[in-house]
């Protein structure tokens, strides 16, 4: 197209291989041939690059993969047309002279364990002491046996409770549910079953 028409290519659709010769592009050098595309998935875990990732045919691509805050990677598998190959856990894996068709790759992961330690000075809580869960696993806590008699005319009632690490860290009543967090398996959560004391009034009226 002659400069002083002032048009300009926008997009070159082609099958096949091939290149352009003599022709000046102001961005990126175009380069026509077979792309394949690698599909890159992760489940609770991290793949770089991700989604579907093309690679020119013969050439070849790397996957870099991590563990996810709170999880596990357990196993990678990579498959295509014909095969699928169970490597395990890994850390990275590079398809080599991608030709013949599309393929893929998968991360599975599995959730590590954290820790939660329940206290109360009275009452009955469930669960007590310490437990081991599953990362963000949804536990449901209460305590029973509110208010608790301490002599004829003292009584201790449960006000709420206090936490540390997973959110939220306080509220009122005698149940609640969250979920297991941490960053590390090192983290531990603690939930303590808050009481306070109460006195009997005794109120009499004298005359009218």
């Amino acid at each position: 197209m002659p400069y002083y028409t002032r048009q300009f290519m926008s997009s070159v659709t082609m099958q096949g291989t091939g290149f352009f010769d003599d022709m000046q592009v102001m961005t990126n050098t175009p380069y026509f041939g077979i792309l394949w595309m690698i599909r890159a998935t992760a489940t609770n875990g991290v793949i770089q690059p991700n989604g579907n990732v093309p690679v020119v045919n013969g050439n070849n691509k790397t996957f870099t993969i991590q563990d996810a805050t709170g999880y596990d990677v357990t196993n990678v598998v990579i498959g295509g047309m014909g095969y699928t190959n169970i490597l395990g856990p890994t850390g990275g894996h590079t398809f080599t002279n991608v030709i013949t068709s599309n393929h893929w790759i998968n991360v599975q992961s599995k959730p590590e364990n954290r820790k939660l330690v329940v206290t109360s000075q009275y009452g009955a809580p469930s669960p007590s002491g310490t437990n081991t869960y599953p990362y963000k696993t949804v536990v449901a806590t209460s305590v029973g046996g509110s208010p608790v008699a301490y002599g004829a005319t003292t009584q201790y009632i449960c006000t709420g409770w206090t936490r540390t690490t997973s959110s939220p860290g306080s509220g009122s009543g005698t149940n609640t549910s969250f979920q297991i967090t941490g960053s590390t398996t090192a983290s531990i959560t603690t939930l303590t079953w808050n009481w306070s004391m109460r006195h009997k009034l005794t109120v009499a009226v004298v005359g009218n």
